[in-house]
């Protein structure tokens, strides 16, 4: 059920951004102006959730309190509304946001909250002139639905051990990861911190680094790496699991991976996956951001695999 979830969101729900090179430089145009006004206004939002880092007693994770509602109407500050009036404005460039809005959260501010992802992100590409936009815009919805519907995780306990895991193979998408734990509640992930994006001394590196930002799982950068880091931690849970669970679960986490199109263009992926499909590591889930562009053009310029069926093919 929640893979089949996730990956009908990562189907269904991502912005596709094949012929998107105009749209790229409409939010770079664009974007500066905006900057000030959202940021202050996803800090406002911080600021008026009730219970910041409230507990969700069906998962036993702390933060990510959107949305129930996520913002009391009454307690909605000037800026959250100006904000709000922006991404209603920009509502057709994000043709599929009634659809979100319905599969993560059934709330205005759901789609609220996955658009200040978005738009955080895409400030810190067009602040620091450097980044990838693509996967924060397209990605957002699958980050928002599982960081608040799924991982089990404490935002003032990272290192709590049945955490769930969650590796960010697509490691170039580093601004969705640091917009979305920031507005999680993840201490060190603060608004300077945003700001300072892939600046020499920062916390947020171009790409993750568990070792300077807590609550990062591991550090990706080349594609396809974090697949099989992935797979390493699962393979550790199910060891852990066979050898401790006798006398009652003390070990039950999943293991989460998104990853894109590059990812599976390389071979340690696809070896480490064929390993996970052998050894039926069943609390591995991949999350597939399918976007049909890359780097040097279309997907299908490179590789016709139907990805689908090759992922049935391991096992």
């Amino acid at each position: 059920m929640m893979t089949n979830g996730l990956v009908k969101l990562t189907e269904e729900q991502k912005m596709k951004t094949s012929g998107g090179a105009g749209l790229m430089t409409f939010f770079v145009m664009l974007l500066p102006s905006l900057i000030s006004t959202v940021i202050e206004g996803s800090l406002a939002i911080k600021n008026a959730v009730d219970g910041k880092t409230g507990t969700d007693g069906s998962t036993g994770r702390k933060g990510f309190s959107a949305p129930r509602p996520f913002v009391r109407l009454a307690a909605v500050p000037k800026k959250v509304k100006m904000a709000n009036k922006i991404v209603r404005s920009l509502k057709k460039i994000f043709t599929s946001i009634d659809k979100v809005t319905n599969q993560v959260g059934g709330s205005e501010y759901a789609a609220l909250t996955v658009n200040t992802l978005r738009f955080l992100g895409v400030d810190m590409v067009a602040k620091a002139d450097s980044g990838h936009p693509g996967i924060v815009l397209g990605a957002a919805p699958i980050m928002y639905a599982l960081f608040r519907n799924h991982l089990r995780y404490d935002v003032n306990e990272p290192q709590l051990f049945n955490r769930d895991r969650f590796v960010l193979s697509a490691g170039h998408g580093s601004a969705l990861l640091y917009s979305t734990m920031h507005l999680a509640g993840y201490k060190q992930a603060t608004l300077d911190e945003l700001k300072n994006f892939r600046q020499a001394g920062a916390r947020t590196a171009g790409h993750p680094e568990n070792f300077l930002l807590e609550g990062v799982e591991a550090t990706t950068g080349p594609l396809g790496q974090g697949i099989a880091q992935g797979v390493g931690m699962a393979f550790a849970e199910s060891f852990l699991a066979a050898r401790y669970n006798a006398a009652g679960t003390l070990i039950s986490h999943y293991t989460y991976v998104l990853f894109g199109d590059g990812c599976l263009q390389e071979g340690v992926a696809l070896e480490a996956i064929a390993l996970a499909g052998r050894f039926k590591l069943n609390r591995l889930i991949m999350l597939y951001d399918s976007n049909d562009v890359q780097l040097d053009g279309k997907v299908g310029d490179s590789t016709n695999t139907d990805v689908r069926k090759l992922f049935e093919a391991y096992q």
